[in-house]
């Protein structure tokens, strides 16, 4: 009677204890927030919808939303998590693939570096001394908004050498810093030592472009200082149209690049750039390959799909690739899947996935999933992606 009692009881406790594991593990992968066009859906055929109720519903620009909140079950018996559910028409977006140049003007002045100069007292950084770093931001010199070098350098230079209070962003604090310009002997000008930046140039890929607004987004990433490795803020800029004039192959151990050169030709605006990618207005319609529904995060899948980009400038060209792995976290912003190019034509002409790729979009099921963000430097064949909903939402 005991050794049944103990092995009931084992079996309970083991029981237990892989209930407890079902409902954490059910918890983790499942969203708080899920988009569809219809139905609930099931995570992993485990974790499947029961009850729900409709909380909001509304109807904007002859589109009809509903929101419900699901409570969703292990196995259809233990509750789990309830999660607000996102009932849309499904949208269509122009897919991109072609190659644009960015040029970015930042909100406010990057320092770059600090560096010491000569003075007829000897070498000396008043930046330095003050505690400024790589990577802050000037906003003001002494409560007045600078915007580029050039006002930066003039409010240097006006301060005449007295005590001058620089506001400044460091990540998401902002603090006042005192500093004290000295005369360079070499040019006769006051300086405080902070090589700084305002603008900045680069090729990325187009992600889509929504042919009812005017809105694109692309990169799929943030731009960030190169030398700061910081994301920057920025007051404006433009897309324009460019063309890849060389190729640098991916290795293992080195990413590869698309060398392009910007043209003349403005595109658009650039009026956002975050975490998911950079965002704005067209002017002019661009090079696309064509109007494709989308398909939202819970509807991506591993097995085959498509990259989309043009490497001529006038045809976007569709490549081979597999998509290895999905982000079960679904709350990450950039790093949804692993995507791994499977295509002879384009290994041979880059090796995999380069920079300046980023942003080429993902197609699986004749739908647009998402787009490439980053390669894996160990293989460059493989590389990460975003779902195209995140960049939706960012996107506005």
């Amino acid at each position: 009677m005991r050794r049944v009692i103990r092995k009931m009881s084992t079996f309970a406790i083991v029981l237990g204890l892989v209930t407890t594991a079902m409902l954490v593990f059910g918890y983790y992968i499942i969203p708080d927030n899920v988009t569809v066009s219809s139905g609930k859906p099931s995570f992993l055929g485990i974790f499947v919808p029961a009850q729900s109720d409709v909380q909001a519903a509304a109807v904007v620009s002859d589109v009809t939303y509903t929101d419900k909140e699901v409570q969703y079950d292990a196995l259809g018996l233990i509750p789990v998590k309830t999660v607000t559910v996102h009932e849309t028409q499904r949208k269509e977006l122009c897919v991109g693939g072609d190659v644009i140049g960015l040029q970015m003007l930042t909100d406010g002045v990057i320092v770059v570096d600090v560096q010491r100069f000569e003075t007829e007292n000897g070498s000396v950084s008043p930046a330095e001394q003050a505690g400024l770093q790589a990577g802050d931001i000037i906003i003001k010199v002494n409560g007045t908004e600078v915007s580029d070098n050039g006002s930066f350098a003039a409010a240097i230079e006006n301060s005449a050498g007295q005590q001058t209070e620089l506001t400044v962003t460091r990540g998401s604090e902002e603090k006042v810093i005192s500093i004290l310009p000295q005369k360079c002997k070499n040019s006769g000008k006051y300086r405080c030592g902070a090589l700084v930046r305002d603008a900045t140039l680069g090729i990325g890929t187009m992600t889509f472009y929504d042919p009812q607004t005017g809105i694109y987004g692309a990169l799929g990433h943030s731009v960030s200082d190169a030398d700061t490795g910081e994301m920057l803020p920025i007051a404006g800029g433009q897309i324009v149209d460019a063309y890849v004039w060389n190729i640098k192959k991916g290795e293992r151990g080195t990413a590869g690049e698309l060398g392009g050169a910007l043209q003349d030709d403005v595109m658009g605006s650039i009026e956002k750039n975050c975490v998911t990618g950079v965002y704005g207005l067209l002017y002019d319609e661009p090079l696309t390959a064509g109007l494709y529904p989308v398909a939202w995060a819970t509807e991506v899948r591993t097995g085959p799909c498509e990259i989309m980009l043009s490497l001529d400038g006038e045809t976007i060209e569709s490549y081979d690739a597999q998509i290895s792995r999905i982000n079960i976290d679904y709350e990450a912003e950039i790093k949804n899947m692993v995507v791994e190019i499977t295509d002879e034509e384009l290994l041979a002409k880059t090796g995999g996935i380069v920079q300046g790729m980023s942003g080429s979009p993902i197609i699986q099921d004749g739908k647009i999933i998402g787009a490439v963000t980053h390669v894996l430097v160990n293989d460059p064949t493989r590389g990460y992606g975003i779902f195209i909903e995140n960049m939706l939402e960012a996107a506005g």
